[in-house]
């Protein structure tokens, strides 16, 4: 995830590495943060009962995404039906921020280079009559949200800020071809998407999940896409200026993407042409090599993190009778280190994953889950590690 993926940091103004301006060139200035390695300790996470309070205030379970700055700045949204929000935590209490929209749906959460969030609303309006208006932007700037401008369409895809920029999928259902677009100068400014040369019956982009970037102009867009016959993943890399297609294995759809550089990626994917279940792979050579992840094949994973060179936390549900509900305590972490891989069970944490992000300044990780309540329904947790994960 980089975010949801998802939770760097992006650019709003940006410099060629050259010295000259251009479009899509991030500062070469990028500095890379020093992160910890991660630990197998990391089994003993801490409930967040206020959280839970908050929860059952009437918020629901539908976590959409997570973002911030620190343990004082942590931003959730939520997508509950006809009721999206967005909740802070400001280091002592949780409470529901005031949008200058009324949002059916909060479908992404970002946080660009200055520290402040952005979401996209996917569909808004003025009661919960089912009558829902067109889609927005929205940017936390002083403490206070407000609109921002938005591409020329009805509908909105993900938002992601990265050390490369900012940027946004704009989906097209009715020509097939999503765009991608970046924020420089208080405007969304689109960008080239060229399609995989291999086939050119595949639409050039659909269905971005999210985007991850390393700085000085490397940025990825990745998510999966559809023909008439057949579903394919979609990874896409901006090189001069343009988003260009990158070559995969057999697979329908990139759910997270996260890791230092391209030179070592961790990668979840799923195969939905086949028999349906997550794959993990490390990814090294410039996005040459993927070279699959022995994980248990009973085990269906939903995020992962990584915290620094060849070293990645990922989080799953055992569920090895997919014609049976998952029980309450399904959730399972594997830690990858260099060659090490291990996986245990969570005793402490109950509900299949919802968000995973880590926390930038005391990389404290953060685990969001969902669980089915009394009245049916289901209800978002939210869970801490311990202070040794991560941890030399």
């Amino acid at each position: 995830m980089s975010e949801s993926t998802y939770f760097a940091f992006a650019l709003a103004m940006v410099t060629a590495c050259s010295g000259s301006p251009s479009l899509f060139s991030p500062s070469c200035t990028d500095a890379a943060v020093a992160v910890p390695s991660m630990s197998p300790v990391c089994t003993a996470f801490t409930r967040d009962s206020l959280f839970d309070s908050y929860v059952a205030a009437g918020s629901g379970a539908g976590v959409a995404g997570v973002t911030g700055t620190g343990a004082s700045d942590v931003n959730v949204a939520f997508s509950n039906g006809l009721q999206g929000k967005i909740a802070r935590w400001d280091g002592s209490v949780w409470t529901t921020e005031t949008l200058p929209e009324d949002p059916f749906s909060v479908a992404a959460i970002t946080t660009d280079a200055s520290g402040d969030p952005w979401a996209v609303i996917t569909e808004r309006g003025v009661s919960r009559s089912g009558v829902g208006g067109a889609s927005a932007i929205i940017h936390r700037r002083n403490g206070v949200w407000i609109p921002e401008p938005k591409p020329h369409s009805r509908e909105l895809g993900t938002i992601g800020g990265t050390s490369s920029g900012l940027f946004l999928n704009v989906p097209f259902p009715a020509t097939a071809a999503d765009s991608l677009w970046a924020w420089q100068n208080s405007s969304w400014q689109k960008s080239p998407v060229l399609s995989a040369p291999a086939d050119g019956a595949k639409p050039p982009f659909l269905g971005a999940y999210g985007f991850w970037g390393a700085g000085c102009g490397e940025a990825l867009a990745f998510g999966g896409g559809a023909t008439t016959d057949t579903i394919f993943a979609s990874l896409f890399r901006l090189h001069g200026g343009k988003w260009v297609s990158v070559p995969l294995p057999a697979l329908t759809e990139i759910v997270a993407v996260t890791g230092p550089s391209l030179d070592d990626l961790y990668v979840l994917a799923w195969n939905r042409n086949q028999d349906g279940t997550s794959r993990l792979f490390h990814v090294t050579n410039d996005l040459q090599t993927w070279t699959p992840l022995p994980t248990p094949a009973t085990v269906d994973y939903a995020a992962i993190w990584s915290s620094g060179p060849s070293i990645a936390v990922a989080f799953g549900c055992e569920w090895p009778d997919k014609t049976v509900a998952r029980s309450a305590d399904c959730l399972r972490l594997t830690v990858f280190s260099g060659d090490t891989v291990a996986t245990a069970p969570l005793p402490s944490v109950e509900g299949a994953p919802l968000a995973l992000w880590r926390e930038p300044q005391a990389g404290s990780l953060h685990l969001f889950t969902y669980l089915a309540d009394a009245n049916g329904g289901f209800r978002a947790q939210h869970y801490l590690a311990p202070p040794e994960c991560p941890s030399k």
